[in-house]
This record gives C-alpha cells, structure tokens and sequence, in this order.
C-alpha cells in the first residue's frame, strides 16, 4: 500500500479555507466544492467527495452513520443559510434539501439515523411531561412517538443496533452553565440512563463526569463510556454490574 499524499493532490482545493462569498462558488442548491471525484493515493480507490466546505459544513462523531438504513439519503450539518442546520442529500449528491422541521417547529439538534428502518430519524423532546423519544420521517416530514416517560433522562445518544433500547447521558446542572462538554470539569457525579421500548428505565449513577456513551453491539446491552483527567475507559451493563475498565 502506498504512503497516501497530504491531500490525496487536491493542492487548490485544500487552499480554500475561511468564509467567502459562497454564491460566487453555488450552482443552484450545490457548491463548486461538492462532489469532488479522486483517486485516495493510498488505497487506490476511487472516492467522492459528498459534501464539503470547511466554512459551513460539519460533522458528527465517527461512529455515528451519516446514511439512513438503506443507503439512499445521507445527512450532514450545515451554516448554509446563516443557522446550523440538518440537510440531506440523496445517495447521487442530488437533491440538497433542508431535514424536514418537525410539526413543533424546534430544529432537530441531536439526532440519529436508524440502522434499521429506512424512513427514521430518532431525536428527543424534553420538556416539562418528561423525555420523549420521536422518529421522523425525512421523506414526508410526518412524526411518531416511540416512547415515553415521565423523567428527564439528559442528553440522547445513539440507540442500540436492535433500537429496542435508547442510551441517555446525564451531567449536573450547573448555574450559568448548559450541559455541553468542559474538559475543566470531570470531579461531579453523572448519570447514565436505558430506556426499553416498554418505557422501562434503568439507572446508573457514576462517580465522576462522563465524557462519551455509547451502547456496544452486544446483545446484553453492554455500554461503553469514558472519563478525562485521566482518560480512563469503561464497559457496565445497563443495572450498573459487571463494570470493567
């Protein structure tokens, strides 16, 4: 295998950084920067470039599918229009659209695809009833509850693959403070919560701030998270038993 090229010889494009004037780089709903065809220096393979402008448009975690079950609408987030939002792309790089707005009118800010049903994207409603777990369908914007309860559960993270069950994280509320990551604070006591397709859900508080969750593969609901300062590194079953490091 070949040592891969800094920018697999795409010099002009990763030249391009900072805002700009996008229309002077926009073809209808698509920029100039999109859909960029190359040959990956190290592999050999050929590779496209979906969606790319380093001033607009973000990512998630990597773990996290951008493609819904079946492969034919991926999902990005972009400043595009002035506000970070969710929009997708069919599998072709046509038909740029914005995520269809929820009947609420609240933007989807977290949110997952399911790996399993091609027409869901799961997000979570708190509010003063509780947590609700919602899918929306992003090919004609309907929404369903899939469960809920009355308990704020915290922050949603990706649901397990059988999607059976959803992974909530919960840090202390601090004043002045929102719950988004500070690597400053890692000594408070935090929460992870399981929440069944039944409404069931189990607790498990920890002793120090996590820093990520996530459900592993494994059909005991095993979940994987972290610590900082150090980072330390944990597996523990949704009833708080078998912990490992």
């Amino acid at each position: 295998m070949n040592e891969p090229q800094k920018y697999h010889g795409l010099e002009q494009l990763a030249a391009r950084q900072g805002w700009r004037d996008l229309d002077l780089v926009r073809r209808e709903e698509t920029y100039l920067s999109e859909r960029t065809v190359f040959r990956d220096t190290s592999t050999g393979c050929i590779a496209w470039r979906m969606t790319s402008d380093p001033a607009v448009d973000v990512d998630d975690y990597y773990d996290i599918p951008s493609w819904n079950a079946d492969g034919s609408v991926m999902s990005f987030l972009s400043w595009r229009t002035g506000e970070k939002k969710r929009w997708l792309m069919d599998a072709n790089g046509a038909n740029i659209r914005p995520m269809p707005t929820p009947p609420d009118g609240q933007q989807i800010a977290v949110g997952y695809w399911s790996v399993v049903h091609r027409d869901r994207f799961y997000y979570a409603v708190v509010d003063g009833a509780g947590t609700h777990v919602m899918a929306l369908n992003p090919f004609d914007g309907t929404v369903q509850e899939i469960v809920s309860v009355e308990q704020d559960l915290g922050e949603m993270m990706p649901p397990h693959p059988k999607e059976e069950h959803f992974l909530f994280g919960k840090r202390q509320d601090r004043p002045g403070q929102t719950q988004t990551f500070n690597p400053e604070i890692t000594d408070e006591a935090s929460w992870i919560h399981v929440l069944s397709l039944a409404g069931e859900v189990q607790e498990i508080a920890l002793e120090r701030r996590w820093h990520r969750l996530r459900f592993t593969k494994a059909d005991d609901l095993r979940i994987f998270f972290n610590y900082d300062n150090p980072r330390t590194q944990y597996t523990i079953l949704p009833d708080g038993s078998e912990r490992q490091e």
